[in-house]
């Protein structure tokens, strides 16, 4: 866990927002904050290198660092990860730690995520919920029964973390389930399996004067629901 933290401290959040992802937000968590069950004023990393030396020095890799590089995988098919990986090395170098960015293709990342052995130790992907609520992201990123998917390369394998996430699926009442989605929310922070490195936005350019987009004035978070072509309206009588 300390190692993890280190590298949560050593990203440089404000050099990814402004240069690999301009006008987005640094995520605070596992959840974006569009997200109905989202949990408010969760712990946010930011890059502090003295925090990364001192959770490092904590770790069981201290004095081994040469005998363990981290192996990041990034998407060929989306180039923008490969700066991603390269920002992490740039900044992991500066504490000793040796960062190896892999270039993969889509197909090669599900394949080796599918088992621990062959899952780099990081891999660079944008999730999204498959429905507008904190328990699908939850669900989907780190619950056991996902593991070994493109959504989990995480492999925490946690059983406090599944019964607490199968305990918020099925509470009823809405506001005791989300705050169960917040408790959540707070132990995934401070586990750190992953790097929450920004909330990603969508840019979409369409002719407005004969295109009705709802969606896009209503910004929602789940996978594909900006591509729902029932919601849109065509008006091709007005098309030059």
């Amino acid at each position: 866990m300390h190692f993890r933290k280190a590298l949560s401290y050593l990203f440089d959040y404000d050099q990814a927002v402004q240069y690999i992802s301009p006008g987005m937000l640094q995520a605070h968590g596992p959840v974006s904050s569009l997200t109905p069950g989202y949990k408010e004023g969760l712990f946010q990393y930011h890059y502090d290198l003295d925090k990364a030396r001192e959770e490092l020095e904590k770790s069981r890799y201290y004095d081994q660092l040469d005998d363990y590089p981290v192996v990041i995988g990034v998407n060929t098919d989306v180039p923008e990860t490969e700066k991603v990986g390269l920002l992490l090395q740039a900044e992991a170098a500066k504490l000793g730690i040796d960062v190896v960015v892999q270039k993969l293709t889509w197909g090669k990342i599900c394949e080796l995520v599918a088992t621990p052995e062959t899952t780099p130790n990081g891999v660079t992907i944008n999730v999204a919920p498959h429905y507008a609520e904190a328990g699908s992201m939850l669900q989907a990123k780190y619950h056991s029964s996902n593991t070994g998917t493109w959504e989990q390369a995480e492999w925490l394998l946690d059983p406090e973390i599944d019964a607490l996430i199968d305990d918020a699926l099925t509470t009823v009442d809405q506001e005791e389930r989300f705050a169960k989605y917040g408790v959540i929310q707070e132990k995934i922070v401070d586990l750190a399996p992953d790097i929450f490195m920004v909330e990603l936005l969508e840019r979409h350019a369409y002719q407005s004067t004969y295109l009705d987009w709802p969606q896009l004035d209503a910004p929602n978070p789940v996978m594909g629901y900006n591509f729902d072509y029932r919601f849109y309206n065509l008006y091709s009588e007005k098309m030059p």
